[in-house]
């Protein structure tokens, strides 16, 4: 027999019954989504995602520091391996572009015709050609190169982080949030005319 106090909550809905019983069919309730598959380039499954896989990576990056001071050659093949193998530990996709990226700074002007925002600019190595570019907004300064640059510059992006307004190199007066969106849609619309870009613009950040 149910106590006192439990007599009343008989018309609970699921009272005493499993809760998989009780939200099945609910519209809340999803089939867990399987986990995504590898790469289809990863080979090694020892090195994607484990901790044999930091080990590896940890002791190719010391190899390559201590070869570069004997051999560049041979340094520069080690490093090449180094960010191959890191693309498969991170599931990325294989890198397209070994050349040294190019940095420049660059300034758009906004559509009152007077405010300029820096910003800089990062295109693969090699000869220079339209590409997507991955676009950062940032107040917290774009000197400096950002580690996740590289991510996107070895897989063929241009990648572009820019001073918002009245920070740091850009001019005008800053007020977080307010301009941003204009100053957006402005930046988008200056890269896509640029000769590097081939009209493709993704925000990161």
């Amino acid at each position: 027999k149910k106590p006192p106090l439990l007599k009343n909550l008989s018309f609970i809905q699921g009272l005493g019954r499993r809760r998989s019983e009780v939200f099945r069919g609910s519209p809340r309730v999803r089939k867990q989504e399987p986990a995504p598959l590898p790469s289809k380039h990863t080979k090694k499954w020892w090195l994607a995602g484990s901790w044999m896989g930091i080990f590896y990576l940890r002791l190719l990056k010391q190899v390559v520091s201590i070869v570069s001071k004997f051999s560049r050659p041979l340094a520069s093949r080690l490093h090449r391996r180094l960010r191959d193998q890191t693309a498969l530990f991170y599931h990325l996709p294989p890198v397209q572009s070994y050349e040294k990226p190019v940095f420049r700074r660059v300034q758009v002007t906004m559509r009152d015709g007077a405010t300029q925002l820096h910003a800089t600019l990062a295109t693969p190595g090699g000869p220079e050609k339209p590409r997507p570019t991955v676009l950062v907004r940032t107040p917290y300064g774009s000197k400096g190169q950002d580690p996740v640059a590289m991510l996107y510059l070895e897989r063929g992006f241009n990648y572009m982080i820019q001073d918002t307004r009245g920070r740091f190199d850009s001019s005008g007066d800053f007020f977080p949030i307010q301009d941003e969106r204009q100053d957006g849609h402005d930046t988008v619309g200056w890269i896509r005319g640029q000769p590097w870009s081939d009209g493709r613009v993704g925000v990161h950040g």
